[in-house]
């Protein structure tokens, strides 16, 4: 019952393919939705030497290695960029190619729109990430929220009645 009641305090709700269809209904853009990660990721990469730059993220030296690593804080804001089929392309941050791939877990039109890796095994995941290859936690699948207000406003159903006059 305590964890119902805080979930319907809760600012933010999970993005469901089935919000999509409904937002696509009411002729509401995906792109005017703000989202939201529901926890965070680090994003990692081995540079090369002649990769003395990185556009984003930090470098660390790790065991002689050059790493970049790209940090993605829980509830970051992000904004739908492109949408192709059923999945979203979320930027947290400006630039070209700066986007994150998100689909429906299992195909499921209830479950919530999660991080797309690439095929690996259950050790390493990987995604693609301003056309670099970086290798993220394979524990962590980080999936998108928005606002409730939002939701709210979707089955909320307003009119006036226009009136009849008597002849």
């Amino acid at each position: 019952m305590l964890i119902i009641l805080l979930n319907s305090c809760a600012p933010r709700s999970y993005f469901t393919y089935n919000l999509k269809q409904k937002l696509q209904s009411n002729d509401i853009s995906i792109s005017k939705i703000q989202f939201y990660v529901d926890q965070g990721l680090e994003l990692k990469r081995e540079m090369s030497k002649t990769e003395a730059s990185v556009n984003s993220g930090k470098l660390k030296i790790e065991g002689g290695k050059t790493i970049n690593i790209i940090i993605l804080k829980k509830n970051t804001p992000g904004a739908c960029t492109k949408v192709d089929g059923d999945t979203l392309f979320i930027s947290f941050e400006n630039g070209q190619n700066k986007e994150l791939k998100f689909v429906t877990l299992n195909g499921s039109v209830k479950d919530p729109y999660a991080l797309f890796s690439l095929p690996g095994d259950e050790k390493h995941r990987s995604i693609i990430y301003d056309n670099n290859l970086f290798f993220i936690n394979p524990n962590i699948t980080p999936k998108l929220m928005i606002k409730k207000q939002y939701i709210e406003k979707l089955y909320l159903e307003k009119r006036n009645m226009a009136g009849r006059v008597v002849n």
